[in-house]
């Protein structure tokens, strides 16, 4: 006999049709609810979603199983249910992720599993892993099986109705979020991460008094969502704002103390304000919560950089380079084009030929690309790239303004005109 033991991610309790949901229409797992045992009063045990799935598969509360964030390490002394069944004479096998960061002890300080916590459970054999959220064994699988999948594999999950490429963003897929978030709000108008994603999207529209005003909203609504304090404080930032931005920052790191994206958010918010030593400081907090947080290794190596002292950013860069395809996109072009700003230019011209081979393949966020280009100073294909990051409503490019990132740049008519384009907020 065999077991199927299915998890779903981020996703409600009465998120379920058969529980009686005014909106939510779910006809598959209705069926399996009623042709089975649904729990009505099952709870999970733990936020977020590493620690939720570890108090499962353990039966502990996440205080015994040591697993009280994601990227904490599930304690080896345990079993779980993948250790029992193979125990038992099963082979567990996994198509997705647990995200198990794995006990270090025991183990070399320089085991590459210690650098990521995208470990399979313990006891789990077979594993088929999944890359961009999809597992390239699978999509050959199904393509084998004469499937019809999209062109791009990633999509293969994705609402392609209408034939809309959300991966590619721009203006077709913008109108279709903003619709979305604003059936959110109809649907319940005090739902704070409904008017922090309107926030967002309008963001993404270059509406800069419409996203200020859903920030302020969902803050209202929510004063303890530290996602969306954190990404409004940045917000304000890119906009010039920077004194209501450290306040808004300082407002998250009070509600997540223990976040190392709080601590980065008010480190940059502190940066722009002048006071390089205060935000300094918060890196230095946000690395004391996650020594691999590698958001908080970029940007100080990048401050380093601005500030001249190469010597202090090389083993920030030369870090991540290490395993720089794990990195997304966006901080594999920071990397590069800090590399050529320290002079290393064969290590920028590597990493701009490993990003200029995935875009002919997959879709690119062009500001990537472009952030290399700047580095090594060749500011035409800078530029070239910009205008492509332009139509992709790349969220870069709110900051073309303020980052000094973009200063090479500021006395081309070319990127005056950009600027000019994006209609940003008189802050005087």
């Amino acid at each position: 006999m065999n077991i199927l033991f299915i998890t779903a991610d981020q996703w409600r309790g009465e998120c379920l049709s058969a529980l009686g949901h005014a909106h939510v229409k779910t006809p598959n797992l209705d069926a399996l609810a009623n042709e089975g045992v649904l729990f009505r009063d099952h709870y999970a045990q733990a936020t977020p979603c590493a620690p939720s799935r570890s108090s499962m598969h353990t039966g502990m509360y996440m205080q015994s199983n040591r697993c009280v964030v994601n990227g904490a390490p599930l304690d080896s002394r345990f079993t779980n249910w993948a250790l029992e069944v193979k125990a038992a004479g099963y082979e567990p096998s996994l198509f997705g992720y647990t995200d198990s960061a794995i006990d270090p002890r025991g183990l070399d300080p320089e085991d590459p599993r210690l650098k990521h916590y995208s470990e399979p459970l313990p006891g789990i054999g077979l594993y088929t892993p999944m890359e961009d959220e999809v597992s390239t064994e699978w999509v050959e699988y199904l393509r084998a099986k004469d499937y019809p999948l999209p062109e791009r594999p990633w999509s293969l999950y994705q609402d392609l109705r209408a034939g809309v490429d959300w991966a590619a963003g721009g203006d077709t897929v913008l109108p279709l979020a903003k619709a979305a978030a604003e059936k959110a709000i109809r649907l319940d108008p005090d739902l704070a991460e409904a008017h922090f994603a309107l926030a967002f999207v309008h963001v993404l529209g270059w509406d800069w008094e419409a996203a200020e005003r859903e920030f302020r909203k969902g803050s209202e609504l929510n004063p303890s969502d530290s996602n969306g304090l954190t990404g409004f404080a940045n917000f304000l930032s890119s906009m010039g704002q920077f004194e209501e931005s450290v306040n808004i920052a300082t407002r998250a790191v009070k509600v997540d103390p223990l976040s190392p994206f709080t601590h980065n958010e008010l480190g940059s918010s502190l940066w722009f304000t002048g006071r390089t030593r205060a935000a300094l400081a918060k890196y230095q907090e946000a690395l004391q919560l996650d020594p691999e947080f590698f958001q908080t290794q970029w940007i100080i190596a990048g401050h380093h950089i601005i500030s001249g002292d190469y010597d202090k950013a090389m083993p920030f860069l030369d870090k991540l380079k290490r395993d720089y395809e794990s990195l997304s996109p966006v901080m594999i072009g920071q990397l590069g084009g800090n590399y050529a700003r320290v002079g290393h230019r064969d290590d920028a011209l590597e990493i701009l030929n490993y990003l200029l081979k995935r875009s002919e393949s997959e879709y690119m966020r062009a500001s990537a690309v472009a952030t290399v280009y700047l580095g090594l100073k060749e500011y035409d294909e800078a530029l070239a790239w910009l205008e492509i990051a332009y139509e992709q409503r790349d969220i870069l490019l709110i900051w073309l303004r303020e980052e000094p990132l973009f200063d090479g740049l500021r006395s081309d008519a070319r990127f005056q005109d950009l600027v000019a384009r994006m209609n940003f907020p008189d802050t005087n």
